[in-house]
């Protein structure tokens, strides 16, 4: 049995579609801040519409990638962190934000769920899967008083967080 699968932001799309083909092996899926898409969404399809746009400019353009943002937007409580997940991030493909997920139920057969929303980070379609998955039986959800990056902000808490829920 594999020990705790988890995921931020985007990684929600990977796990998700991994656990459709993985899901007797893995204990405890934990999302940190993540989509945690249906089937049939993609990516773009529940981005905000600036990023939505910039996504579209850049494939009308002919880009194969796209710049990732700034790393600030993801609210730093030190600002030597935000220059460093900076230098760590790399363009992102843009066809990868336009393929469907399929999925069959694999992620709801994985015995123990958690989501962890971070409270400083404002984004409504997170904001929405706490409501929804608070009031879904076998999903556990906490919110952290962290920035997006929380693994970066308060790595002893996300670590506590991860190991109750798994």
């Amino acid at each position: 049995m594999i020990k705790p699968f988890s995921w931020r932001s985007y990684g929600g799309w990977p796990v998700s579609g991994a656990l459709e083909q993985i899901h007797d092996k893995v204990a405890s899926v934990i999302y940190l801040d993540s989509f945690v898409p249906e089937n049939g969404q993609s990516g773009a399809d529940l981005v905000s519409p600036g990023l939505r746009k910039f996504l579209d400019d850049a494939m009308a353009q002919g880009q194969m990638s796209r710049a990732p943002p700034k790393a600030e937007v993801f609210v730093f409580e030190r600002p030597e962190d935000a220059a460093w997940v900076t230098s760590k991030m790399t363009a992102q493909p843009n066809r990868v934000a336009l393929q469907k997920i399929t999925l069959t139920g694999g992620r709801e057969k994985v015995a123990r769920r958690a989501y962890i929303r971070t409270t400083r980070y404002k984004n409504e379609r997170f904001d929405g899967y706490v409501k929804n998955l608070g009031q879904t039986p076998g999903w556990r959800v906490h919110e952290l008083d962290a920035g997006h990056d929380a693994m970066v902000d308060k790595p002893e808490e996300v670590t506590r967080l991860f190991l109750q829920f798994s």
